[in-house]
C-alpha cells in the first residue's frame, strides 16, 4: 500500500500546533515547562497526529503499525528530529527503514512541521506469503480482499491483492480462481525477464 504525504491534523481538519490538541495520545511530555512545549509542540504533536491517521488507516484494512516497511519524513526544521523521533518510538519499538529530509514550505500558512509519506504491507498480502498459498478476508464493513502469493519455485516473488468491496462468497471463490490463473501468466513473465537478463550476461 502507498500512502502519499500526511500532515499532522486534528479532529477539525486544522494542523496541530500544541500537544494539548493530542493529549492521552503519543509519549508523555518531557517537562512541563510552557516555553519548551511552544517550542516542541507543532513538531510533536504533528508527529502523533501523523501516526494515529496512518494506524486508523491500517487498522481499517485488519492491520496495524507493523504493516509499515518504509517511510520519507519532510521536515520543516531539522533541529526538531529528536522531537519526532521520541514519538516514532512510542509507536514502533524498531522502526523501519526511513528517510528524513528537510523541505520549504508545505503550505502557504507554514504551520505544517511534518510531512510523511509511508508503504506498507496490505494485511491480506503478508498473511498469503506467509502461508505460500491463496487467502481470502473481510474487514468489518463486509468488504471481501483476496491475495496470492508469487511462487516461482521456491523464491517468493510478492503478491497480488485485490479489494472487492462488499461480495458474496461465490463471488469471491471465483475471484480466487481468475487470480491463481492470472499469477501464473505473472510469474511467466518473470521468468521470460530473468532469461533475457541471463542472455545478457552471457553475451557479455
Amino acid at each position: 500500500m502507498f500512502f502519499s504525504g500526511q500532515m499532522g491534523r486534528n479532529a477539525k481538519g486544522a494542523l496541530c500546533t500544541s500537544f494539548e490538541e493530542v493529549e492521552g495520545r503519543g509519549p508523555e511530555q518531557a517537562g512541563d515547562f510552557a516555553w519548551v512545549n511552544r517550542m516542541e509542540g507543532p513538531v510533536g504533536a504533528q508527529g502523533i497526529a501523523i501516526y494515529e491517521q496512518y494506524r486508523a488507516y491500517l487498522k481499517r484494512e485488519g492491520g496495524d503499525l507493523r504493516n509499515l516497511l518504509r517511510y520519507h519524513i519532510y521536515q520543516r526544521d531539522k533541529r526538531f528530529f529528536p522531537v519526532f523521533d521520541r514519538v516514532r518510538r512510542e509507536y514502533e519499538k524498531a522502526p523501519p527503514a526511513s528517510t528524513a529530509v528537510g523541505m520549504g514550505l508545505f503550505e502557504l500558512t507554514d504551520a505544517a512541521r511534518l510531512c510523511i509519506d509511508a508503504i506498507a504491507l496490505h494485511p491480506a498480502a503478508e498473511k498469503a506469503l506467509g502461508k505460500r498459498e491463496g487467502v481470502s478476508m473481510r474487514d468489518d464493513r463486509g468488504n471481501a480482499r483476496c491475495a496470492y502469493p508469487l511462487l516461482q519455485g521456491d523464491a517468493l516473488r510478492g503478491s497480488v491483492v485485490l479489494d472487492l468491496g462488499p461480495s458474496g462468497d461465490a463471488e469471491l471463490a471465483r475471484t480466487m480462481q481468475l487470480v491463481h490463473w492470472g499469477a501464473g501468466w505473472l510469474l511467466e513473465l518473470f521468468s521470460q525477464r530473468d532469461q533475457r537478463r541471463q542472455q545478457r550476461r552471457t553475451d557479455e
